[in-house]
């Protein structure tokens, strides 16, 4: 009940967003809502149908993919320069924040939401700091070695 009033401003928000963007491009209305409709009739029968826990998972798993390929990236690329792990930190705090909040609410769905997300959140807070420590080793070796050159020339 205390989150219906804010969730009906968001639906209200998101909708205005839609229509104004969907006015600008010149979209139809099956290309510009169908979409959103099915995904969020989908999401209510399982919620109803199998269970919040299981609805928790749902919503949750478009955020675990991006962490999921923002740890890729980090693994995978020659530096972390240009990540921003302020990000994953904030994030990582608001979702322990929200998950104390789920565990003493009762609140399965926003517990597995919460649990997830969080947890690949510090994981990615984790991956830049041991791939920001090697470049920052990496650089001073480097920066040495041309220094040892140039003193021995």
């Amino acid at each position: 009940p205390q989150l219906v009033f804010s969730n009906v401003l968001l639906v209200v928000g998101a909708f205005l967003i839609v229509l104004l963007i969907s006015r600008a491009r010149g979209l139809s209305f099956p290309r510009t809502w169908l979409q959103p409709m099915i995904i969020a009739s989908v999401g209510i029968a399982i919620d109803v149908t199998v269970g919040a826990a299981i609805f928790g998972l749902m919503i949750v798993l478009p955020t675990v993919y991006g962490h999921i390929a923002s740890a890729r990236e980090m693994l995978r690329s020659a530096s972390v320069a240009g990540v921003a792990p302020l990000y994953f930190v904030l994030n990582g705090i608001v979702q322990v924040l929200w998950l104390l909040y789920g565990l003493g609410a009762g609140d399965s769905a926003l517990i597995v939401a919460c649990i997830l997300n969080g947890s690949l959140s510090f994981t990615n807070v984790v991956i830049y700091s041991i791939r920001a420590h090697k470049i920052s080793i990496r650089s001073n070796t480097d920066a040495d070695a041309q220094h040892v050159e140039l003193v021995g020339t």
